[in-house]
């Protein structure tokens, strides 16, 4: 992936705002159509929640990952394998979640008369069958930066669009950085394309929507556990009275260096994004977690190897109605918006199944796939 220096042409056929999975696949895939793409990440690395994060049991993902089985995520999963150029093993877990209630682990049937702030948020967590594979998030953004030659702008943030006439001429970069191109895609949170569509463009109502939401902040937390907590591969949906849920998996125990075992558990629960700068409520969010845990399984928190907080605000939502067929923005021709939250699908699916919507609406012999359910290989059955 190359460092955009000093010099160098400001113009590109494409421009990709947002380095973040979506970003990623969109930039990787106009590049691989002979265009000239610029990505633009905010931050000082690429990849956004999905980039690897190291620990001692080796490279972990960013947070939990959750893959439902559906004939979209199958679908999108085996356009990604194209994509790639590599076999992701796809495996489907039948493991349905579990609560626990009244001193037992039951099947988790919904959240009954307490209805979750981020009900929908959580709902994608509740499917009776999940997908894994044998690579991950950290490995799809590991392969596709090193394969993306383009430009890469880190520490930059788009400060303004300029609009002529139905369509964008120029952005730009941090206030100073002037860039231009034929084709810009949109691939970050939507509170960040609010300020930068042109009043023209926009009504105040889709103003509001792209930058209120409803948002939900994910707060996650990793722990490697000293010794292995449970054989389950099911997830957990835990909470107590009047308690915003949380959910998470037992990854299987491992082996370390030194030859003790352990095991890696992921967790995940939900805050409103206009919460998220209130530290009490982020200490609240993860007590509840640890509290949760240690209800169901005792020991799970003694002698903690290492334990990994991740806050991602106003991760989550789903905005509805604002974009066209083609994933354009309606009064802007050359802006096409590749942000999960404009999918109806969550998380990975989401950003997937966007990705590829945007994708393609470009003229070139690009990957396509239809959304026929293909066959799974090596179906893995747990009780």
């Amino acid at each position: 992936m190359a460092q955009m220096k000093p010099g160098k042409s400001q113009e590109f056929d494409s421009i990709v705002i947002g380095g973040g999975l979506s970003g990623l696949l969109v930039a990787h895939q106009l590049e691989g159509t002979g265009r000239k793409v610029a990505l633009i990440e905010a931050l000082d690395v690429v990849g956004g929640t999905c980039r690897p994060q190291n620990s001692v049991i080796g490279p972990i993902d960013n947070g939990l990952k959750f893959v439902p089985s559906t004939p979209v995520a199958r679908a999108n999963l085996e356009w990604l394998e194209l994509v790639l150029g590599q076999s992701l093993s796809l495996e489907e877990l039948d493991a349905p979640p579990i609560t626990y209630d009244n001193g037992r682990f039951q099947p988790f049937v919904g959240f009954g008369a307490f209805e979750p702030e981020a009900a929908g948020e959580l709902a994608h967590f509740a499917a009776p069958k999940r997908l894994v594979t044998a690579s991950t998030p950290k490995d799809w953004v590991r392969t596709l930066v090193e394969s993306f030659t383009g430009a890469t702008l880190l520490q930059s943030h788009a400060t303004k669009l300029q609009y002529d006439d139905g369509f964008l001429i120029e952005i730009l970069i941090n206030g100073t950085k002037k860039l231009s191109a034929r084709e810009y895609v949109f691939c970050a949170p939507p509170q960040r394309l609010a300020p930068l569509i042109p009043e023209s463009a926009a009504s105040s109502r889709q103003r509001q929507r792209l930058s209120k939401g409803p948002f939900f902040t994910a707060v996650y937390l990793d722990m490697i556990h000293a010794a292995p907590v449970t054989d389950s591969r099911q997830l957990h949906m835990l909470k107590g009275a009047n308690e915003e849920p949380l959910a998470g998996v037992f990854h299987p125990a491992v082996t370390l260096d030194n030859g003790e075992r352990a095991q890696h558990s992921q967790w995940c629960t939900f805050l409103r994004a206009d919460l998220t700068d209130d530290a009490e409520e982020t200490a609240n969010a993860l007590k509840r977690i640890k509290r949760q845990v240690k209800r169901v399984y005792e020991t799970a928190l003694d002698g903690l190897i290492s334990e990994r907080i991740m806050v991602a605000p106003g991760s989550h939502g789903e905005i509805e109605g604002l974009l066209g067929e083609n994933q354009r923005w309606p009064k802007i021709d050359n802006l096409w918006v590749a942000s999960n939250f404009f999918n109806p699908n969550r998380d990975l699916i989401g950003t997937l199944d966007q990705a590829r919507k945007v994708i393609a609406n470009f003229s070139a012999p690009l990957l396509e796939t239809d959304l026929e359910e293909p066959t799974l290989k090596n179906p893995m059955i747990t009780t």
